[in-house]
């Protein structure tokens, strides 16, 4: 909060925050600290929708009134068992439930889980999704030590085509309602037996195989 306030903004540019006190992400933001924030479970418990957009909004125009640039206002709302902010948002199934319907059925409703939410998070202030996960299925066997991660859950499918047809549709639909997509995680992620909140994890695939198909 002390450092010059060029190099303060120059810093800020580069971080994305998530918060518990308004008051003070609202001096981060003002003062060019940060170009985001990051919304998830513990912003809407014991509150409301309502709540949550006032509180975004009042952010908004503090960066108005301070002659920046908008911020970015981040969740994770993939759908399934990563659905941070329903409710109050309506609780929709993972991208994955999609994946054994016909090529036009699941693109079709791909898009229209895509437009929910990016309808209600507009409706919020919420302007990018870090959905959809483009990891590739593991095999579904229990992996003891994936506490978090749990990509065998979440990810699309085994077939990078179909995870393809999906997030693509998926993607449309967001970005239809204003709202930006993040395709996650880097390649290769779903092979990974650790899950990278706790350890540290290796990847001996070759960058051949990656390419072909993850």
């Amino acid at each position: 909060m002390q450092t010059d306030a060029a190099q303060a903004r120059s810093l800020g540019r580069r971080f994305i925050v998530g918060y518990s006190s308004f008051p003070e992400v609202a001096g981060l933001a003002e003062k060019g600290l940060i170009s985001g924030v990051y919304i998830t479970r513990h912003n809407v418990v014991g509150s409301s929708a309502a709540r949550l957009k006032e509180e975004i909004s009042a952010l908004q125009e503090k960066r108005r009134a301070a002659g920046l640039p908008p911020l970015t206002v981040a969740a994770d709302q993939e759908g399934g068992i990563v659905s941070h902010l329903a409710p109050p948002l309506t609780k929709l199934p993972a991208l994955s439930a999609l994946a054994n319907l016909a090529p036009d059925a699941r693109a079709e409703k791909a898009e229209a889980l895509g437009r929910i939410h990016g309808q209600e998070l507009t409706a919020l202030g919420v302007n990018l999704n870090l959905a959809p996960v483009l990891d590739l299925r593991p095999e579904l066997k229990r992996n003891r030590f994936d506490f978090n991660t749990l990509i065998g859950q979440r990810a699309i499918s085994d077939d990078p085509v179909v995870v393809a047809d999906v997030a693509r549709a998926y993607v449309s639909g967001l970005e239809a309602s204003g709202v930006g997509a993040t395709v996650k995680h880097f390649p290769g992620l779903g092979r990974v037996r650790t899950d990278t909140h706790h350890f540290s994890a290796d990847l001996d695939t070759s960058v051949d195989e990656l390419e072909a198909s993850d």
